[in-house]
């Protein structure tokens, strides 16, 4: 276990100490570093700067995907009280609708796994078979449930650490 940390110690520090230092020493190429204060300042930008960077990338990336996990989870949600209600038509109908609506936008940030998962409820919806699948369902909404969470969690700050991690 605690080669685990010590891996992601010896990660976090290459990834926001060495690659600023890289640069810095890079940028030396194009503006030599006249004083320590100069390099100093120059390797402070860069690490606010790549720290800015990574942020911006991993926020994106992570909301895009908790944007789909909770598309799902409503889905979800909505096919359970239908399996519940099955008399309430207009809500099977509505959960069609949605359905179809995100596999004709392209501006919607669904991922080919989730999207994939979807279209299995459409397909249980039409045939009338979603009844038998409660349990399933059910199971589903736990995993979705669990994997928006650990979206959550994921690193913002580092790029190395969330791919090596």
């Amino acid at each position: 276990m605690k080669s685990k940390y010590i891996k992601q110690g010896i990660i976090f520090t290459i990834d926001m100490m060495f690659l600023p230092l890289i640069i810095t020493l890079l940028s030396n190429n194009w503006e030599p570093i006249t004083n320590f204060n100069d390099g100093l300042q120059r390797f402070i930008t860069y690490i606010a700067i790549y720290e800015f960077l990574a942020f911006l990338i991993n926020k994106n990336q992570l909301d895009a995907r908790k944007d789909s996990l909770l598309t799902y989870i409503t889905i979800l949600k909505e096919s359970l009280l239908f399996i519940e209600n099955p008399n309430f038509i207009a809500l099977k109908d509505g959960i069609l609708d949605k359905i179809s609506e995100l596999n004709n936008k392209s501006y919607y940030f669904i991922h080919e796994d989730v999207l994939k998962a979807i279209n299995l409820i459409k397909l249980g919806l039409y045939n009338d078979n979603l009844i038998n699948n409660k349990v399933f369902l059910e199971a589903e909404l736990i995993n979705a449930e669990h994997n928006y969470e650990f979206e959550g969690l994921s690193w913002n700050n580092t790029l190395l650490l969330k791919f090596f991690k």
